[in-house]
């Protein structure tokens, strides 16, 4: 009942979110516009007020950091042999591998990791909120830059010295990374921020994960499962199944405790970004097998996502 109490509230808002869309009370452009809002003020505002809170540094979360990289290494590995294996049409192979490793931390991740601490002291949830956020922090620009390079080397056209040359903005301009790095290094000279303005932050925060949730059912909304449905339930097997199978057996390696596999292994049992169909569309992927691998992820991210909660309660 524990573990249905934690992941039901995540999935019915999403399904909320689908729903909405799918009956138009919510229009495509208002879902786009939430999501927007979101990416760029309230999960930023989120992670930033988090790390400027906390009083850790990275060094202590480097272990779960190192088995979330181990298991999406993995997954990457894994992905180049399967897709040999089912040969995938070359030009696709940059979307399938996409598929496997890049997981929705911050939009599902995170909520699921929030929302399993509903019975910890304020105290303990803040350090594994503030656990999560560090481990977070370094992920996103490493899961963008892996994500660019895959797609550009497997594009359709030649035109890839452009694409490459952007990356570095790409990533200097990515919201999540520049309220990460603002974060810690406020956090490091101005250890007591404006109390009017972490108030401001906290009440945007507060609005990150029920608007991140809506977002991803809004957009769900708009996916399909056209065709490629072998290589869309191969790679979601490899993003629920063998990124989580990892990390947990490096976290037991490693002797990581509770809270530290907690994050880890929610982390990598989430389902596949949605913005990895975003980025697949625009630096010409395989938009429909990125599609495919969205939906089918994220239905078999209710079963992994609860296997992992259950070794908690």
């Amino acid at each position: 009942m524990d573990v249905l109490n934690t992941i039901a509230p995540v999935f019915l808002v999403i399904l909320t979110g689908y729903i909405l869309t799918k009956k138009r009370f919510l229009s495509d452009s208002l879902v786009k516009d939430l999501n927007r809002i979101c990416f760029w003020i309230a999960l930023p505002a989120l992670l930033f007020g988090k790390i400027v809170g906390s009083t850790g540094n990275f060094t202590v979360v480097m272990e779960t950091f190192l088995v979330v990289t181990a298991g999406m290494v993995a997954c990457l590995l894994g992905g180049f042999v399967l897709a040999r294996l089912l040969k995938v049409p070359f030009t696709s192979v940059g979307t399938f591998v996409q598929g496997t490793y890049r997981g929705n931390l911050a939009f599902v991740g995170l909520a699921v990791i929030i929302y399993s601490l509903a019975d910890f002291t304020p105290e303990h949830a803040q350090q594994v909120e503030t656990l999560a956020v560090y481990v977070l922090a370094p992920i996103v620009p490493i899961y963008n830059l892996v994500a660019v390079f895959l797609l550009v080397a497997f594009r359709q056209n030649d035109n890839r010295n452009a694409a490459l040359k952007k990356i570095p903005v790409q990533l200097a301009s990515n919201p999540l990374v520049i309220a990460c790095a603002a974060g810690f290094l406020v956090q490091r000279f101005l250890p007591s921020p404006p109390l009017a303005i972490m108030r401001t932050l906290d009440v945007l925060g507060q609005m990150a994960l029920p608007l991140a949730l809506l977002g991803v059912g809004g957009a769900l909304a708009h996916r399909k499962i056209a065709g490629r449905s072998l290589y869309a339930i191969s790679a979601s097997l490899l993003k629920t199944v063998l990124a989580p199978a990892v990390g947990l057996l490096l976290a037991h390696l490693m002797g990581l405790s509770q809270d530290e596999m907690r994050v880890a292994l929610i982390f990598l049992a989430c389902p596949t970004a949605i913005s990895s169909h975003t980025m697949a569309e625009r630096m010409g992927g395989d938009a429909q097998l990125s599609a495919a691998i969205v939906i089918i992820s994220s239905l078999l991210s209710i079963l992994s996502l609860s296997a992992i909660l259950a070794m908690f309660y």
